[in-house]
This record gives C-alpha cells, sequence and structure tokens, in this order.
C-alpha cells in the first residue's frame, strides 16, 4: 500500500487518489489475500432458542442473504464514518419490513442501537442495547 497525499495517483479512470494498492503483490502471497479478503466480512454470532448462530455480512455495502430463524433475509452492512449500519429486509406476513441496527464503539464500550416497525402499522421503536466486555 503506497500513501501520498501530496501527489495523488491518477488511476487509469482519471481518477486521483492519495492512496494506492499494488494488488500485484497481493497476489503472490495466497495466505495474505485470503486474510485480506476475510476482513471485507464481519461474521456475528447469537445464541438463540436453536443454539448458537452465525449471520455474516459483506463490509462492501453489496447484499448479503442471511438465514433467520427458518427463514431468510437480505441485509446490506454499510460503514457511517465509525459506525456500521446493517439494513435488513425480509418478507413477513403483513409485507416487506426493513431492520436497522447501528454498531458504534466508544469508550470501550458497544452500542446496538436496532430501529425496527411498530407493530399493526405504528410508529417505529429503537431498542438500545450497551455492551462492555469483560
Amino acid at each position: 500500500v503506497h500513501f501520498n497525499p501530496a501527489k495523488p495517483y491518477i488511476f487509469t479512470s482519471g481518477w486521483a487518489s492519495p492512496t494506492y494498492i499494488d494488488c500485484r503483490k497481493l497476489i503472490s502471497f495466497p495466505r495474505a489475500r485470503t486474510k485480506l479478503m476475510e476482513m471485507a466480512q464481519l461474521t456475528i454470532e447469537r445464541e438463540t432458542p436453536n443454539g448458537a448462530q452465525k449471520t455474516t455480512y459483506k463490509l462492501d455495502g453489496s447484499t448479503s442473504e442471511i438465514t433467520m430463524g427458518q427463514g431468510t433475509a437480505k441485509a446490506k452492512a454499510t460503514w457511517d464514518g465509525a459506525k456500521l449500519k446493517i439494513e435488513t429486509t425480509r418478507e413477513g406476513q403483513n409485507g416487506t419490513t426493513t431492520t436497522t441496527a447501528v454498531y458504534s464503539i466508544e469508550g470501550g464500550k458497544l452500542t446496538v442501537a436496532t430501529t425496527a416497525p411498530g407493530r399493526n402499522g405504528g410508529e417505529p421503536t429503537t431498542r438500545t442495547a450497551t455492551y462492555t466486555k469483560g
């Protein structure tokens, strides 16, 4: 990885960037390449009534198909500054619903703010949970 804010690199597209990644070198190191690709995703493990459930989200803003209970949903993870936002959309009895979870870390604490549609068409509600390691 090269970084030069004083003299940006000009890509073939014509765009200028202070950062340049020489992928030719990355191809020569398969283990490093695999590790880098793993860093482009997030896996969250939850305890459910049916046991532990792992959910993997792509961190490049593309849509992932995830398992939710006995069904599936579509999830999209995007960064908003230092916060990670995951929007999950699924089909239910009353049509399509979207839930948004925003993850942030401050002062050694993980905060998850989850906004879900209100019951029976009511106003959306937000639940906030804070976790401390230890």
